[in-house]
């Protein structure tokens, strides 16, 4: 049997965020799933629910999508738990995405977008809180050429900016997630960017 190999957890914290399965990300890296599951709860990264996954009508969802139905919307039609796996799917069909297109113009939406931010809220969160589409809350909160991330106490604050590539703001300690709210990407279109360098 070959040798376990070290590898870089936060990497392997991403990826498994990004959507690998344990499976999968123990071939990877050699080691057991147990060895991975013990990894993510080093990281606090929780455990996904076993079972089968859902399957959708993908032309279906697309469909949904272009006759103008948002994102959170199909997500509550189907009774989906997240809506990223809606993202993989326009994004494997080459479906473009599109601006919200209640609120966008709101001077009042932006105010209420800074202040839930200034709270300290995930740019998810202030999408739910708002109802509008999470990519929309990065680009009124990404206007500045600089970027500040804060972080938990225990982990260091970084700054990037908007014209880095996805490699240089990945190498600069940048998050997966943190680099698809920036960039307006999904985590998996970041991580297959990052995989093809």
């Amino acid at each position: 049997m070959p040798a376990k190999i070290e590898f870089n957890e936060q990497e392997m914290g991403e990826r498994y965020i990004a959507g690998e399965s344990s499976c999968t990300l123990a071939i990877a890296y050699n080691v057991s799933e147990t060895t991975i599951f013990n990894r993510l709860k080093k990281l606090g990264i929780p455990r996904r629910k076993s079972g089968p996954l859902p399957i959708y009508d993908e032309a279906k969802i697309c469909e949904m999508y272009e006759s103008g139905m948002e994102i959170q919307e199909i997500k509550d039609e189907t009774g989906a738990k997240s809506v990223a796996t809606f993202y993989a799917i326009l994004h494997k069909h080459g479906v473009k995405l599109r601006l919200q297109r209640y609120k966008r113009d709101d001077p009042e939406t932006h105010a209420r977008i800074i202040e839930l931010r200034n709270q300290e809220l995930s740019h998810q969160k202030i999408a739910d809180i708002i109802g509008i589409n999470r990519n929309y809350v990065s680009q009124i909160l990404n206007l500045n050429q600089e970027i500040h991330l804060e972080r938990k106490r225990w982990q260091k604050s970084i700054s990037v900016k908007r014209d880095m590539t996805i490699q240089e703001m990945h190498d600069a300690g940048a998050f997966i997630q943190e680099i698809a709210e920036i960039k307006q990407m999904t985590p998996v279109e970041i991580f297959d960017a990052l995989k093809r360098k």
